[in-house]
């Protein structure tokens, strides 16, 4: 049997276990006490973490007005990596593909739960940009560096790279 290690709030994780005291499941307060009986808690030392959400909440994309703007914001590029939507890249199997964007949180949903700011994206930057988040030690511009060496390290390729060559 699987447990429910926390529960996910928005941006905040409230840890669970079992109260020594009366065997409850409860929630863990900051001090390592249960929330019902204030006794020792007992660790799940195995489970997972479910994400809470209001039933309006859910992972949207921007409408086409919106997307339209954030493409002409941007230039017609990956927010990212800077690559061109349109343009042809060369998977590592030799597999030619269009580049095209998809709709990344800005703040990744799984942190906040929430729509507010999105970024035109290529598949590749957004698969491993994941759910980093935009902080005091991971600035704008060190992610972008991230990425774009994540997006050559699997072996991807423009297209222009390889018709020069």
């Amino acid at each position: 049997m699987r447990y429910i290690i926390a529960r996910q709030y928005g941006g905040v994780i409230i840890e669970r276990g079992v109260c020594t005291v009366c065997g409850d499941p409860c929630i863990i307060c900051k001090d390592n006490t249960s929330s019902c009986c204030s006794g020792q808690v007992r660790r799940f030392p195995h489970g997972r973490i479910v994400k809470e959400t209001q039933d309006n909440l859910r992972r949207k994309c921007p409408g086409k007005g919106l997307q339209k703007s954030i493409l002409d914001e941007q230039n017609n590029k990956c927010f990212w990596c800077g690559r061109e939507f349109g343009e042809y890249i060369l998977s590592p199997n030799n597999i030619i593909r269009k580049l095209r964007p998809v709709w990344d949180h800005f703040i990744p949903y799984s942190y906040n739960g929430g729509n507010t700011r999105f970024v035109a994206s290529c598949e590749r930057c957004n698969l491993h940009k994941s759910s980093m988040v935009i902080s005091a030690t991971l600035t704008e511009d060190s992610l972008r560096e991230y990425l774009k060496r994540k997006w050559n390290k699997g072996g991807w390729k423009d297209m222009k790279e390889v018709d020069s060559v």
